[in-house]
């Protein structure tokens, strides 16, 4: 076979490019040098925060790569989100859609130099995925098997405020007590801080 310097290139090219490319998603958490607990994350969940450092708050970007948490041992809350890519048909072509669902927590004991594994269901159809993001079932498991925390459900969404008596919109403050019950913690924490008194 003779020898094709064009594609000689190419191929020695895409192997360079790619040679850089982490297979995962590493996360230091823990002092340099200290034995720490490894958390193992599947690609199709994404580490929101853990305890109060943000990670990956962004439901633009959908890496498909596995995540490693290194974490010093202790109690640790982890905040996570289920988000993955699938194809919709619509019988013309088919789209990938990113689904995703709210961040919910895991809080759990870990030990140093142990290793634990997020689980979660990965969906296999778009129908699949958009109802398992509504109520997203993600535990944290041990070596073993056994499970160490599940997630919570995130709290139900109070409805909009309805109109008054009258046909009139809702009031400023009706508008505020809805909009104060959907945020999470961080995000009260951040408008709080936002309109302290001077």
């Amino acid at each position: 076979m003779p020898f094709r310097p064009l594609a000689a290139a190419l191929l020695a090219g895409t192997l360079f490019g790619t040679a850089g490319c982490a297979a995962r998603i590493d996360h230091e958490l823990a002092t340099a040098g200290a034995d720490s607990a490894q958390v193992i994350l599947p690609a199709h969940i994404v580490a929101v925060s853990v305890d109060d450092r943000t990670l990956n708050e962004s439901t633009y970007v959908f890496d498909s790569r596995e995540t490693r948490l290194a974490l010093p041992p202790g109690e640790h809350r982890l905040r996570l989100r289920y988000m993955d890519m699938l194809p919709e048909n619509d019988g013309r072509q088919a789209d990938d859609v990113k689904v995703y669902s709210e961040p919910v927590a895991l809080e759990a004991t870990l030990a140093a130099g142990t290793d634990y594994r997020v689980a979660a269901e990965r969906p296999a159809t778009l129908a699949e995925a958009r109802r398992f993001a509504a109520v997203p079932v993600i535990e944290l498991t041990a070596a073993d098997g056994r499970v160490l925390a599940a997630a919570e459900a995130p709290p139900p969404r109070p409805a909009a405020p309805t109109a008054r008596g009258g046909g009139t919109a809702p009031g400023a403050l009706e508008m505020l007590e809805f909009w104060w019950q959907r945020a999470d913690a961080a995000e009260r924490r951040r408008f709080l801080e936002r309109h302290a008194a001077p």
